[in-house]
């Protein structure tokens, strides 16, 4: 019992914790407390649509079928009690698919089960060792409840309709969910060569031994790929470069931590700084923000020309603020708590000056670009403000646009997203 109590809370605690701090806001965004219920009467009153298509569609591995993997899965649960911290059984398939990938399907219904999938690509890909890293990490999204988050966002947003701003956060969680998982993968694994050999084998297709490269090649490949990234680049293709190179070596340093040796020598869990401190250094490299001039310039741009147009006789308010903070999302992480601080007219009014200026003389060429960006939130509402069309004009002409293409870019823009309200009489 001891040591499951000890294995409890190094499951917790292991969990990146942002990754866990941006997770439990977004669950509190999505009222996911009330939300939680519904989703588990709906799957009651559909008769169990979850399962029935998982047991119609996927083949389910047991003593009589796939014996040796379905006992490497039972281990696996042993090993971080799994069985315990979830409270309900896990079932295994395989689906017939050649992608080298895996899926953990959260049952909502707290009875369960869960279900980890395996495509059968995957398995013919890796060996013993190597689906015990996988088998591990699935778990993780299990047990951070992972699949939960997934399906609010599949739900509330559908066809990738998700406003920039959210975006920007669901795709820095989904990045650092994938490393919160790595650790519990790790945590069941005998050397790291292991684990960074399956992991390159689902996220490449390909098998290291025919590449004619090793683990502690990749991981120097990854070290060498943030390296120039960051000196060329900056941060900003980082964030959009998949995540690979800090996800191999969020693997290297938790894998060498003093947390996960006290796993394995049955000690539990302790604070450890060294671990949070060099992670959280590797996690900063997929913050999206400005890293060159001409990103600087932008940003700048875009948020003083904004507050500027919008801000008018009625002056500011959160619906403004949101609008264009959607804007922001494009280029930093944390737009909204840059754009509070920079709320007064004499702050935006020289940023607008020196930013504009810099914009007009050296990069002429995103001129047109970036006015297009700000044309949307003249026509945000019921009505198009005159104050806020002649702020456009203005802006135009500092960005040195001839009027006529203003004009044209302004119509065009404006039949896209302005929707006056029916007459009420």
């Amino acid at each position: 019992m001891a040591r499951e109590h000890k294995l409890k809370d190094l499951i917790e605690n292991i969990r990146i914790k942002e990754e866990g701090d941006l997770f439990s806001s977004m669950m509190r965004t999505f009222s996911a407390d009330v939300i939680s219920p519904l989703v588990c009467k709906k799957d009651k009153l559909d008769d169990d649509t979850l399962s029935g298509f998982i047991r119609g569609h996927y083949l389910k591995l047991s003593e009589d079928f796939g014996c040796d993997i379905f006992r490497l899965c039972q281990e696996v649960l042993k090993d971080v009690n799994a069985q315990s911290i979830l409270g309900i059984p896990i079932e295994f398939y395989v689906e017939s698919n050649n992608e080298a990938n895996a899926s953990a399907l959260q049952n909502f219904d707290k009875k369960g089960p869960h279900y980890i999938v395996f495509n059968s690509g995957l398995l013919n890909m890796l060996d013993k060792e190597e689906l015990r890293f996988i088998v591990g990490h699935e778990l993780g999204h299990l047990i951070y409840e992972h699949a939960f988050l997934n399906w609010l966002f599949a739900t509330f947003y559908r066809n990738n309709e998700l406003p920039l701003c959210l975006k920007g956060i669901y795709d820095f969680w989904n990045k650092l969910s994938e490393m919160s998982a790595d650790r519990i993968g790790l945590l069941v694994v005998k050397d790291l060569d292991t684990a960074i050999q399956a992991a390159f084998k689902v996220s490449s297709g390909l098998n290291m031994k025919k590449m004619n490269t090793t683990s502690k090649n990749y991981i120097c490949m990854m070290d060498n790929l943030i390296s120039d990234i960051k000196q060329d680049q900056g941060s900003r293709m980082l964030y959009f470069h998949p995540a690979d190179p800090v996800r191999v070596k969020a693997m290297e340093l938790f894998y060498h931590s003093r947390t996960r040796q006290r796993f394995i020598d049955n000690k539990g869990c302790i604070e450890d700084d060294e671990l949070t401190l060099n992670t959280g250094v590797l996690i900063d490299n997929l913050r999206l923000k400005p890293t060159t001039e001409l990103q600087q310039a932008e940003f700048d741009f875009l948020m003083s020309a904004g507050y500027l147009i919008m801000t008018g006789e009625s002056g500011w308010n959160d619906e403004k603020s949101y609008c264009l903070v959607n804007i922001l999302a494009g280029y930093h992480y944390r737009p909204k708590i840059l754009l509070d601080n920079c709320l007064n007219e004499k702050t935006m009014s020289d940023m607008f000056e020196r930013s504009s200026l810099v914009i007009a003389e050296r990069y002429t060429f995103r001129a047109n670009d970036l006015f297009a960006q700000l044309v949307p939130l003249i026509a945000r509402g019921d009505k198009i403000s005159k104050h806020e069309m002649d702020m456009l004009f203005c802006i135009a002409k500092k960005l040195k646009i001839p009027e006529d293409a203003a004009v044209g870019m302004i119509l065009e823009i404006i039949k896209d997203h302005f929707k006056p309200r029916g007459i009420v009489q």
